[in-house]
C-alpha cells in the first residue's frame, strides 16, 4: 500500500497530474524521475525492445519510434517487390550500413538510423513511454516484460510481492 491506498488507485489518481507518488518516511518520492532515470540509463538494443514492447501493450502508439535491427530488413520486407521497397526509400536517408532502420510514417517510408539517431527518437516519445509505463504498469503480465531495472522501478513502488 502506497500512502493507504492500493497501487492501482494512485495510478488512476496521478497520472492525470502527470506524477504517480508514493508517500513514505522520506516524503514524496517521484516514480516518474526514477523510470526515465533508468531508462536512460539503457542501452541502444534494450532501447528498441521497450519500444517495442511498449507498441505492443498500447495498440500501436509508437509505431512511428519502433526501430529495427539491419539484420532483420529481409525478414521484415520479404513479401514486398523491389520497386516497392525502392518507392519507400525515395527520398529518406538510407544506408544498408547503419545498424537499424525505422518506418517513418503510415506511407512505409524507411529510414535507416545509427545508434545516436535510434536513442535521440526513443528519448523524443520519453514523456509519452513514462506515461504508458505507468498506465501499463498494473497489470502483471506487463510488469513482467519490462526490463529488469525497470520491473525493480516499479514493484518497489508498487511495494508488492510477484
Amino acid at each position: 500500500m502506497n500512502g493507504g491506498f492500493p497501487f492501482a488507485y494512485v495510478v488512476i489518481e496521478c497520472t492525470n497530474a502527470n506524477y504517480l507518488y508514493s508517500q513514505t518516511v522520506e516524503g514524496v518520492i517521484y516514480v516518474r524521475d526514477d523510470i526515465e532515470k533508468v531508462i536512460r540509463a539503457l542501452d541502444a538494443d534494450d532501447l528498441i525492445d521497450l519500444v517495442r514492447m511498449l507498441n505492443g501493450y498500447t495498440n500501436g502508439v509508437f509505431d512511428e519510434c519502433v526501430v529495427y535491427d539491419m539484420n532483420d530488413i529481409d525478414y521484415i520486407i520479404q513479401d514486398r517487390h523491389a520497386s516497392e521497397v525502392l518507392e519507400r526509400v525515395r527520398g529518406q536517408m538510407f544506408d544498408i550500413r547503419d545498424p537499424y532502420f525505422r518506418f517513418v510514417n503510415n506511407d512505409g517510408q524507411i529510414e535507416s538510423m545509427d545508434e545516436p539517431s535510434t536513442v535521440s527518437i526513443t528519448y523524443e516519445y520519453m514523456d509519452e513511454i513514462v506515461d504508458n509505463i505507468i498506465d501499463q504498469a498494473v497489470g502483471k503480465d506487463f510488469r513482467n516484460d519490462l526490463p529488469p531495472a525497470l520491473h525493480d522501478v516499479v514493484m518497489a513502488y508498487m511495494n508488492e510481492d510477484e
